[in-house]
């Protein structure tokens, strides 16, 4: 299986997102972790200011509905759930989302 995952960060710009595609252990890795954060699900997936993550599986990819989204609080978790072999996509999630100055009011905003 394949997969897309969208990190959204809005508040560094508009249109500021990045792109990952997973396929074998790598898409099983990410999904695997994904299911550990159902806490942090948003079912807005098109409001980039609520889902930070959003993810596609292949059939989805472009025009389809979302797997799922999580908010900018399952962003962290994520990236330390992830195994070494996504430390690419890890490294990505914590400069997006860590240390930002905006970060604190957003997860205020967000709840």
């Amino acid at each position: 299986m394949k997969s897309r995952l969208i990190l959204n960060s809005p508040w560094r710009g508009t249109g500021n997102r990045s792109y990952w595609e997973f396929s074998g252990a790598d898409d099983r890795a990410l999904r695997d972790a994904l299911a550990r954060l159902d806490a942090f699900r948003t079912p807005d997936s098109d409001d980039r200011w609520t889902a930070a993550l959003v993810l596609y599986y292949a059939d989805q990819m472009y025009g389809g509905a979302p797997a799922g989204a999580w908010t900018i609080h399952g962003a962290i978790p994520l990236a330390e759930l992830l195994p070494d072999s996504l430390a690419d996509v890890r490294d990505d999630l914590l400069s997006r989302f860590r240390d930002d100055p905006l970060l604190e009011l957003f997860r205020e905003r967000l709840g």
